[in-house]
């Protein structure tokens, strides 16, 4: 029996993804030390310039889940992630692992969600940067909370060129 791919269903929407996101992310922010967070879709929530992404890829669609923010609040996250208390050292490429981290767990999550709408899809690399532009497009955010740190996770989607 051929197995049925992309083709011929429908692909999941951007809005689809976005309450995958969400699933995903509550899944795993206990795991993560992230118990008493807050998160909510939110269009009005503010990208920051730093941060790390990650594209999940399909036959048709790719897929671009971020965690962005200010330094400070990144930092926040990336001690909680990693165990640590405000007293102790953090060095920045630490935080960057850290944030790294949190966006490829999160993204597991998320294709382990919209595998069954999307058979072909795999998972990338985390990429991090301190400055980075968005481009004008479509996307849907998540607004996080982590211990008082304010950060953004959002979604874009996009189609495989051919």
């Amino acid at each position: 029996m051929p197995q049925e791919t992309t083709t011929s269903r429908a692909l999941p929407s951007l809005d689809e993804w976005a309450r995958g996101l969400l699933r995903a992310l509550a899944k795993t922010a206990p795991g993560m030390g992230f118990d008493a967070c807050e998160m909510k879709l939110d269009e009005h929530a503010t990208l920051g310039d730093t941060g790390a992404s990650l594209s999940l890829v399909s036959e048709h669609q790719r897929v671009q889940i971020s965690l962005l923010g200010e330094r400070a609040p990144l930092e926040r996250l990336a001690r909680t992630f990693m165990l640590l208390s405000d007293d102790e050292a953090l060095v920045w490429l630490d935080a960057v692992d850290a944030v790294s981290e949190i966006v490829n767990v999160v993204a597991g999550a998320l294709k382990s969600e919209m595998i069954d709408e999307v058979p072909s899809l795999r998972l990338g690399l985390p990429l991090f940067a301190e400055t980075i532009h968005h481009r004008p497009g479509t996307r849907r955010k998540l607004a996080l909370v982590v211990k008082g740190a304010r950060v953004t996770m959002s979604v874009r989607v996009g189609s495989v060129a051919g």
